[in-house]
């Protein structure tokens, strides 16, 4: 049996295209058919510009027998903003409702710059160095958003820069076959591959970079007492 929020629930909402991955405290204000109201509660000063059809991460929380609560999340799109700090994002199902955890492959949201190659024969010759965004990433693959559209059962060869406190400056390079492809809704292609090399020592760095994500959204997720 999965979870679902209800009316009047305090979360958090992460803007997933943020590259500070800020938290912003809110309330579940109303849950309809179709999406569910929320109420964002900003700090003096505090600001954060939304629009429709960005894409948010919310984080709540249900009681637990054993843990005392556990923090759950869901991705989804912002339909409306409202003046009155209210915006109208779509509504999840149930099944789309994930426990928030730190594993080994989990995935994190991100928005990493980053460039690939094709390096499958079906791709007719073409080995120039394309633009993409990473969305999520994992010890075990990632999710892109590119102007360049990529096929299920294409290989490419992806290579990246990540810099952060507390991590270590890296540059890493893998490669990996496309598993699933589509669009979003600005109209670049989307897709997602699964790793296939990956060398041991960069499979550490991705997992430290989760690592570091995980404590810091942990630390911010105050909310959860």
């Amino acid at each position: 049996m999965g979870v679902y929020p209800e009316k009047g629930q305090e979360s958090k909402v992460q803007v997933v295209k943020d590259p500070d991955q800020s938290l912003y405290s809110s309330k579940l204000s109303d849950i309809k058919e179709n999406s569910i109201i929320i109420e964002l509660i900003l700090e003096p000063g505090e600001q954060i510009n939304l629009t429709p059809d960005e894409p948010l991460i919310v984080y709540f929380t249900v009681p637990d027998h054993y843990y005392g609560h556990s923090i759950y999340e869901f991705k989804s799109t912002i339909l409306e903003c409202h003046e009155e700090r209210i915006i109208k994002i779509t509504r999840p199902k149930e099944t789309e409702i994930t426990r928030f955890q730190r594993r080994e492959f989990v995935r994190f949201y991100c928005n990493i710059d980053a460039t690939f190659k094709y390096i499958s024969i079906n791709k007719n010759g073409d080995n120039q160095l394309h633009k993409a965004s990473i969305t999520n990433l994992s010890a075990g693959g990632a999710a892109l958003e590119s102007k360049k559209e990529a096929s299920p059962a294409d290989v490419i060869e992806l290579k990246f820069h990540y810099a952060e406190a507390n991590i270590r400056p890296v540059d890493i390079t893998v490669s990996g076959e496309v598993v699933r492809a589509g669009c979003s809704n600005t109209g670049a292609f989307t897709f997602a591959i699964k790793f296939t090399i990956l060398k041991e020592n960069d499979r550490r760095l991705i997992i430290d970079i989760a690592d570091n994500y995980f404590r810091k959204l942990r630390k911010r997720l105050v909310f959860l007492k």
